[in-house]
Formats: structure tokens, C-alpha cells, sequence
């Protein structure tokens, strides 16, 4: 098997894997996190759905290749991807609480996951022509202010239990004691 379609099978279904975890995520810890997230990427779907299919310069790229139409969804065609979006929204939704939390030094690495994906996508669009350059960045662009204005949201609600901590703070954070020496004495028992 061709190692492009191995990739490109992951970056198809990256969004699906993104939402199935944040949402059994709130199953199996018995909150709303992740219920709280997948609403809001519901209002930004929707508006990149809206705004990619209302305004012109988002005109669908005539591309004959298949490999662009894998997943369909039946009368309903997207002028802008929702891949962009989603990790759009998903890298300033986690950043907000990270920066608002302090906790940016602790979720580097997912971060910078977020970002590698992000490139290989608009790699991929752009080298199968299925999506212009200024489709994928409005695409992300739209995700990621969605993004930021609902953690502001939530973060300005005051109730920590619905805002996704990726991660704890280092006043919460568990330690191994430094090396230490120890020096015994014997007694005598009498």
C-alpha cells in the first residue's frame, strides 16, 4: 500500500478521531469538557459552512480528482475544508485555557502536534489542488477566532468544570524528593 494514501487516510480521519476523544473523553470522566468543546466546533463548523458556501471568492476548485471526495456527505458540498477548521479551533480553544491556566509548558508537545497535522493538511490540499491556499487559511482563520471566543465563553462563565485544562499547573504537579543521605544510629537495648 502506497504510503501518500496512509496519510492522507490519516488526515481524513483526524477530525472523526478528534471528536470521538473529546467526547468519550466526557463519557468516561462523567463531565461536560468535552461536550462543552464539541459545541462549540458545531458553531464553528457551521459558520465555515455558511461563510465558505456564501461568498464568492470561495468558488470550489475544479479538480478531477477523486482522491478529494473520499468522504461525502450527500447534497451538501463545503467551499472551504473543515479540516482547517476543526484544528483551527482546536489549537486556540486548548491554547486559551493553557495560557489562561498556565499550564503552555505542559501541553507543548500537543500543541506542536496540532501544528505539524495542520501543515501536512494544507500540504496535501494544496499538492492535489483539492482546496486554494486562501480557502485553507480562511478556513483556519475562521476556526480559530470561533475558537478563542468561545473559551473566552466559557472561561468568562467562572465554572472551572466546564473548561478542558489540557493539563495541571507545576503547584500541582508531583515531585520525586531531591537525593537525599540518610544516617543511622544504634541503640542499645537493655
Amino acid at each position: 500500500m502506497d504510503l501518500s494514501i496512509l496519510n492522507y487516510l490519516f488526515l481524513i480521519l483526524f477530525p472523526f478521531i478528534v471528536i470521538y476523544y473529546f467526547l468519550l473523553s466526557s463519557i468516561i470522566n462523567s463531565d461536560l469538557k468535552g461536550i462543552i468543546y464539541i459545541i462549540g466546533l458545531l458553531f464553528s463548523l457551521t459558520s465555515s459552512y455558511f461563510i465558505g458556501n456564501t461568498i464568492p471568492i470561495f468558488n470550489p476548485l475544479t479538480n478531477s480528482e477523486s482522491i478529494c471526495n473520499i468522504i461525502n456527505i450527500k447534497n451538501i458540498t463545503n467551499n472551504i475544508p473543515i479540516n482547517q477548521n476543526l484544528i483551527g479551533y482546536t489549537i486556540a480553544y486548548l491554547l486559551f485555557f493553557a495560557i489562561a491556566n498556565n499550564t503552555i509548558m505542559n501541553n507543548l508537545y500537543l500543541l506542536l502536534s496540532f501544528g505539524f497535522i495542520l501543515i501536512c493538511d494544507m500540504i496535501w490540499n494544496i499538492r492535489n489542488s483539492c482546496f486554494s491556499y486562501n480557502q485553507l487559511l480562511s478556513s483556519y482563520i475562521i476556526g480559530t477566532l470561533i475558537g478563542i471566543i468561545w473559551a473566552f465563553i466559557i472561561n468568562s462563565s467562572n465554572k472551572k468544570h466546564l473548561q478542558y485544562f489540557t493539563g495541571v499547573n507545576d503547584d500541582t504537579k508531583c515531585e520525586l524528593p531531591a537525593r537525599q543521605t540518610f544516617k543511622c544510629k544504634k541503640k542499645k537495648i537493655n
